[in-house]
């Protein structure tokens, strides 16, 4: 008895005849499960810039060193700095800045303190009830990827992540291999066409 044949084995000796049939350009939407036919490095830093990982105060760690429940700090606030903004002033010390998610991080703070441990007292006025570290809840520059990084090795299929990947690096239009033609052929005499009459014996392709 003849051996019979993996799926694994019947799929390499069907896919050795076919040949490269060349790339094409395509928009990054229309990307999606398409195998890339270049490799992708990246243009910039992602993200492009220090920001706050989430809403609080942009704060000098060493001012809220001191910050507890029971010895709150409190800080002058100097602005507020939505997402999508750039802060117009520097912090100084005894200062803070009422900071969104992915807002870029002001000149002068060197932490973000979250707002579930801070209470505006007034217009101008916040207290701190919790220390901060440098650095604390803050996405540095470059934290997901650097300049030149290679991001989408050419061979690779496009899922998701990779089309989101291609839109964060600005690449509207991405170079892919093109797909076969595929034609199946139904064969055999019990064969009988949509139109024809059926007969015993016989099956509608």
């Amino acid at each position: 008895m003849a051996k019979l044949l993996s799926v694994e084995e019947a799929l390499a000796i069907a896919l050795e005849p076919v040949n490269y049939v060349g790339d094409e350009r395509v928009d990054l939407l229309s990307a999606l499960g398409r195998v890339i036919a270049e490799d992708i490095y990246a243009p910039l830093d992602i993200p492009l810039e220090a920001n706050s990982a989430m809403d609080g105060y942009a704060v000098r760690a060493e001012d809220v060193a001191s910050a507890s429940i029971e010895s709150p700090v409190v800080l002058t606030v100097v602005e507020d700095l939505p997402a999508g903004y750039v802060a117009r002033k520097s912090l100084g010390q005894g200062e803070a800045i009422r900071i969104m998610t992915g807002a870029p991080i002001p000149d002068g703070a060197d932490a973000v303190v979250m707002v579930e441990v801070t209470e505006r007292v007034e217009d101008n006025r916040v207290k701190i009830f919790e220390s901060a570290k440098v650095g604390q809840s803050i996405r540095p520059r470059g934290e997901d990827v650097h300049a030149g990084d290679l991001l989408i090795k050419r061979g690779s299929e496009l899922g998701s992540a990779e089309i989101g990947l291609l839109a964060s690096c600005q690449r509207p239009f991405v170079l892919v291999a093109r797909r076969p033609t595929v034609a199946i052929i139904s064969t055999g005499d019990e064969l009988v066409e949509i139109e024809q009459p059926l007969m015993a014996g016989k099956i509608v392709n």
